[in-house]
């Protein structure tokens, strides 16, 4: 015995749940389409090293990007932190991450120092690389970061499966009746 609203509450779950499923494929992503258009970054973003960037190829999008983090442990104390990013570049529809030097935290040329240096940006960004510019040489260095993403493994068990064929299973009992 159905009520007024149980098919418009079906529907409305299989929107939903279609839109989660398929969101990957459509073209605009659902805050773009509730907040417009993005302005173009290209034009508000000036300054000695975007300059730069732009005569090595690279078109800044973001600056001064500051990521906050909190570390928990064992339940009880929580620490915050951050992670600061002087600027986000594309080049050919790769993005990359940009880090300027700095005296007071100097980059050591070895793997654990570059390691202790950009991973964790690598790690939350999952860019094509990062840029780290010596400002007082105006050099450029590449910095790419081959490492596996264990994150796949985790994207096989999808539980939103059972969602689906569930609701599917709910309509095709509604229309059967």
């Amino acid at each position: 015995m159905t009520r007024p609203g149980d098919s418009f509450v079906l529907y409305g779950i299989l929107i939903v749940t279609l839109y989660l499923l398929l969101r990957n494929w459509l073209p605009t992503k659902f805050s773009e389409w509730i907040k417009g258009p993005q302005k173009d970054n290209e034009e508000q973003i000036s300054g000695k090293i975007p300059d730069f960037l732009r005569s090595k190829g690279y078109q800044v999008v973001e600056e001064k990007i500051k990521i906050p983090i909190s570390i928990e442990v064992d339940g009880e104390k929580t620490y915050p932190s951050r992670l600061y990013v002087d600027f986000l570049a594309e080049k050919d529809g790769e993005r990359f991450i940009v880090i300027l030097e700095r005296l007071k935290r100097p980059l050591k040329m070895t793997g654990p120092g570059l390691r202790d240096y950009f991973l964790p940006l690598f790690l939350i960004y999952r860019t094509q690389g990062m840029l780290y510019i010596k400002k007082e040489k105006e050099e450029l260095m590449l910095i790419e970061v081959d490492a596996p993403d264990f994150r796949q493994t985790a994207k096989n068990y999808r539980p939103w499966y059972y969602l689906l064929f569930f609701i599917l299973g709910m309509i095709v009992d509604s229309l059967s009746r």
